[in-house]
């Protein structure tokens, strides 16, 4: 979407355009040093010499820019956060008509954690996403073939919409959505893949109907959302008809859309991206590090200066440096011009100072113990940006309120489908347990009969981040390095909750 019409704009949200240039700034930065670098005098301007000294203008800015080192905070600001978000599991609890989207909620049948996942990477990089409920017509209601599933949108592709509150919830809920489904495709005349551009509506008519229908950007002006033209084959509609998706005979009575900002759901407005304060501390360290780097490489060298001659041929001739012969006539003379290099050492100090303001940031972002200490709290305070568990609880409610459509969907009443459907995200400081306080909840089970089970420890476990297994695959290689222990001859403390130390075994019961 780089190269798009200034006409693309005609339908889009009045700020649209505002935040299209911050989420592509991001994602320029996000892509990294080969992008940023190729992308030129966009990102590293060039000097006056650089724009009108023709090809050795165009040489030195080359030169200059190759130099300079991209340091990708913003890239390792949302990698770390990401790996933060996966570390707690999510309370889930479904309706049994829609528990196989616990499985498989999209159409690569990824389940909702995955979902989850990918929702908070794109709300880490661009501030905000869509969701839409899709049915599946092919589905029979299990993980293999589920009735429904999400799909997620970039929100480039969110072109417009329209949103009111709900008056039970409070909740916005969306009246209009126009999405961008143009995607390229092979022309077999002439091997090549070209843009196929088209639109989708998704409205609700004057009966208050749920329908969607695609077509060319040129015939949504003269489209009636009210009352759209009707697909006469519902399974084969043509550009601009509409279609009415049915689950098992039923319409809907709502969009089935989600507008996912960094910290609510309302389609009201955009969030700029969580870490936008980041790409330009981002891009003051490349351009700062542009120039002291061409410092250095100035005054790396002395400079040679040469008088008194006024033969052309001789001065292009001319070797000064190591190994280099000098023959200078009567009135020739050579000089060596130095430079002392303390704006280097400005230049570095500066550099040092944007490399702290940017893992500041960072620190900021991940700060979410309750307990920070003053300098901590200003600096949060100082941030205008959305800090990290914030996002985790939103996109979790992004994704519930998927689950609540499809819920509805099926037959219950949207009272019964807030109560019954719950997809919660873990908060982040739940996720903390360190080694030390496992082992005390370990002795309380073993030698206090602590009622937690071994599932329970173990969920505890994964939550401290200390294994991936599941429970089934960690008791198959505890089983397994006990077996192998024994056999070798050697103590082992391994055992599972539940069973009695190795020191313990075979002693008399405790009275």
């Amino acid at each position: 979407m780089k190269n798009r019409p200034r006409d693309s704009f005609q339908f889009v949200s009045e700020d649209y355009d505002v935040f299209w240039k911050k989420w592509n700034r991001c994602r320029d930065i996000f892509a990294g040093s080969d992008l940023v670098k190729e992308l030129g005098d966009k990102y590293l301007p060039k000097s006056r010499w650089h724009r009108n000294g023709g090809a050795d203008g165009k040489q030195d800015y080359d030169d200059y820019r190759s130099r300079a080192i991209f340091f990708n905070y913003l890239k390792d600001a949302i990698e770390t956060s990401l790996g933060v978000l996966k570390k707690g599991e999510p309370t889930v609890k479904l309706p049994p008509q829609i528990a196989f989207l616990e499985k498989s909620a999209t159409v690569y049948h990824d389940g909702l954690v995955a979902l989850k996942g990918k929702l908070d990477a794109i709300i880490m990089l661009t501030g905000c996403a869509g969701l839409s409920l899709e049915v599946n017509n092919s589905g029979n209601g299990n993980a293999d073939r589920p009735d429904f599933f999400i799909n997620i949108w970039q929100p480039e592709s969110i072109k417009d919409k329209n949103f009111d509150h709900d008056e039970l919830t409070g909740e916005s809920y969306a009246t209009l959505v126009l999405l961008d489904e143009s995607e390229m495709v092979f022309d077999k005349n002439t091997k090549r893949r070209v843009l196929d551009t088209k639109w989708r509506v998704m409205g609700l008519d004057a009966d208050g109907r749920y329908y969607t229908s695609l077509m060319k950007p040129e015939q949504y002006p003269d489209f009636d959302l009210d009352n759209p033209p009707v697909a006469p084959d519902q399974s084969n509609p043509q550009m601009g008809e509409a279609v009415y998706p049915l689950y098992r005979g039923d319409t809907f009575n709502r969009i089935p859309f989600t507008f996912v900002n960094a910290t609510d759901l309302s389609g009201g407005h955009y969030e700029d991206p969580p870490l936008y304060d980041l790409v330009d501390l981002v891009l003051a360290l490349y351009r700062g590090d542009a120039d002291y780097r061409q410092t250095l490489h100035f005054t790396a060298s002395d400079f040679y200066k040469h008088t008194g001659c006024a033969d052309p041929g001789k001065q292009r001739k001319l070797s000064v440096g190591a190994g280099g012969i000098l023959h200078l006539g009567a009135e020739e003379d050579i000089a060596v011009v130095s430079s002392p290099g303390g704006g280097a050492n400005l230049q570095r100090e500066a550099l040092l100072n944007l490399h702290a303001q940017c893992q500041q940031r960072i620190m900021t972002l991940l700060d979410v113990g309750a307990n920070q200490s003053g300098a901590a709290l200003e600096i949060m305070q100082n941030s205008k940006s959305a800090r990290i568990e914030p996002i985790n609880q939103n996109t979790a409610n992004a994704i519930a309120e998927q689950l609540r459509f499809a819920a509805e969907w099926t037959g219950l009443s949207r009272e019964q489908a807030h109560k019954e459907v719950v997809f919660a995200a873990a908060k982040i400081e739940d996720t903390s347990l360190v080694i030390s306080q496992l082992q005390s909840l370990w002795h309380a089970i073993v030698a206090e009969n602590y009622p937690l089970t071994r599932r329970d420890f173990h969920t505890l476990q994964r939550k401290a981040n200390i294994t991936q297994n599941d429970f089934e695959q960690n008791n198959e290689e505890l089983e397994t390095e006990r077996a192998i222990t024994e056999t070798l001859g050697l103590r082992t403390g391994g055992y599972l909750p539940g069973e009695e130390p190795p020191a313990q075994k075979n002693q008399p019961p405790r009275k």
